[in-house]
């Protein structure tokens, strides 16, 4: 049983991921310019579930001509935090040049890798015939636009993204379903990726700061819980529990969207009429969708698609909290949360051990305060004091994969 330790947590009540480096560090084409950033006016952008390109504004001031850069259009930009985590991966979009009276300034608005996805598009790439997984049809459609594109002169693999994933073995592709292919020839990269992803459920994509591609199910759990007082609670097996802010904890159940039922029409005269059982035994009436028919769904898709969407359509419940000096945690990630003012939701989840410790006696009692396992939605970043960070995290509420559980009767 997990017995708590109150020296896993920094003076502040803020936990503490080990030793912390002096602070932030900004590389602009591999050289670091850390002194000549206007940390008052760094914009980071939001990582967000869908929101496929992040952004960064990042302001350079050279007061004695020694910036040891020319920040130009291309330069690769990497932004670590002080706990040396890379943050943001990218590389320079648009340098705007401020001169100022004894000095120079540059405003870099800097995309992270994800931008090469609108930057390229595919060949001639029919892949209409074929039945693979999505696996392998994404990293077709990956190949075939980014392959020797801008980045050389027809020496092959030579995009960063295609360089970098290559070399690894595309870790971080899944494979989530068996599907018959498309025609994606003569497409921007980022539309063939949407029109694939239309075939699959629950399937996210984002290129990491690392250049790495991450695709597949939105299944992978964070190494992080957050909870309401982690002074109050003992630590969960390898799980670090992060304090978020007093007062910014919100939750509420969105219902305004949700269906139990849809009627959805494919190629030629294929038709799937999905209904969510649960939902229409909860409200003891059918709420429908409006029939649509799509011509580009595959008959044999149909089926997948049409419960991946009236998935989506479910009630969501949805919470919102700060957090600062945290680990970070990605779009898609599931994270669970803790909040003793809240109470119990459904039960202890699964943290069973851990207590809550009354002062000054140090009694225990079970925590009663779990509220559930939820995918992280979007993450936004504010600057707080000399490099320190405030993180906004929007989570909702996350439901298992239908398709895994009718595998057998669902194929391509």
């Amino acid at each position: 049983m997990p017995v708590f330790d109150p020296t896993i947590f920094s003076p502040t009540g803020l936990f503490d991921i080990g030793p912390v480096a002096p602070g932030m560090r900004v590389l602009v084409c591999g050289i670091d310019v850390t002194g000549w950033v206007d940390r008052d006016r760094i914009q980071p952008g939001d990582m967000a579930l869908g929101e496929r390109v992040g952004t960064i504004m990042l302001p350079l001031v050279d007061v004695d001509a020694t910036l040891p850069v020319d920040p130009k259009l291309g330069c690769e930009v990497e932004f670590y935090d002080r706990s040396t985590v890379l943050i943001f991966g990218g590389y320079v979009g648009r340098p705007v040049r401020r001169p100022l009276t004894g000095a120079r300034r540059w405003d870099l608005a800097c995309h992270d890798w994800a931008i090469r996805l609108e930057e390229t598009a595919t060949g001639s790439l029919n892949k209409s015939a074929e039945i693979k997984s999505d696996r392998e049809f994404l990293i077709a459609i990956l190949r075939d636009a980014l392959k020797g594109q801008t980045f050389g002169a027809a020496t092959g693999l030579d995009d960063p993204i295609i360089t970098a994933n290559e070399a690894a073995g595309w870790p971080h592709v899944q494979g989530t379903a068996v599907i018959s292919g498309g025609d994606w020839s003569y497409m921007k990269c980022s539309s063939a990726i949407d029109s694939l992803m239309r075939r699959v459920p629950d399937v996210h994509l984002r290129v990491r700061p690392d250049k790495l591609v991450e695709y597949g199910l939105a299944h992978d759990r964070a190494a992080i819980a957050f909870v309401s007082y982690p002074s109050s609670v003992a630590q969960a097996g390898n799980t670090a529990l992060i304090e978020y802010i007093e007062g910014s904890y919100f939750e509420e159940e969105l219902v305004g969207a949700h269906v139990n039922k849809m009627r959805r029409g494919g190629f030629g005269a294929a038709e799937v009429t999905a209904l969510d059982e649960v939902s229409f035994g909860r409200f003891g009436r059918i709420i429908e969708s409006p029939y649509r028919n799509d011509e580009l769904v595959p008959a044999a898709d149909l089926e997948r698609l049409t419960y991946a969407e009236l998935r989506a359509a479910a009630i969501q419940r949805q919470v919102r909290l700060e957090v600062a000096d945290a680990p970070m945690v990605s779009p898609g990630q599931l994270v669970s949360v803790v909040c003793d003012k809240e109470g119990a939701f459904e039960s202890d989840g699964p943290y069973p051990d851990m207590y809550s410790w009354d002062a000054p006696a140090p009694t225990r009692e079970p925590v009663d305060a779990y509220r559930g396992e939820f995918i992280v939605q979007r993450v936004s970043r504010q600057m707080l004091g000399a490099d320190r960070f405030i993180y906004s995290v929007e989570l909702g509420s996350y439901v298992p994969d239908f398709v895994s559980g009718i595998a057998d009767q669902v194929g391509a």
